[in-house]
């Protein structure tokens, strides 16, 4: 079984309602690493490659959509900043 389950949620943004496929970790999956710091994940996110390309990547493609579409998550941007801090490049604007 993969480590991620997928499933649909109802997300409120503003005066928006969207029903939203999401991917949640399986906490018994071996690959699961519990609850870190937001240093922790920061230093994954700005260093970790898989055979699809680096985490980074994914997450800031992902982070950038969201804002694409008016969703700006404050504990994404957080991370974010932590990221740029570690790789030492500003992050992207957030948008509106």
């Amino acid at each position: 079984m993969g480590s991620y389950h997928p499933r649909w949620v109802n997300v409120e943004s503003g005066d928006r309602r969207l029903v939203t496929l999401t991917f949640t970790m399986r906490h018994a999956h071996p690959h699961y690493a519990g609850r870190m710091s937001l240093d922790d994940r920061a230093r994954i996110l700005a260093t970790a490659h898989g055979a699809f390309g680096s985490s980074f990547d994914y997450f800031e493609r992902t982070r950038v959509a969201l804002v694409t579409h008016g969703i700006i998550d404050p504990y994404l941007e957080a991370l974010a900043a932590k990221v740029m801090e570690i790789r030492g490049t500003a992050a992207s604007a957030p948008g509106p």
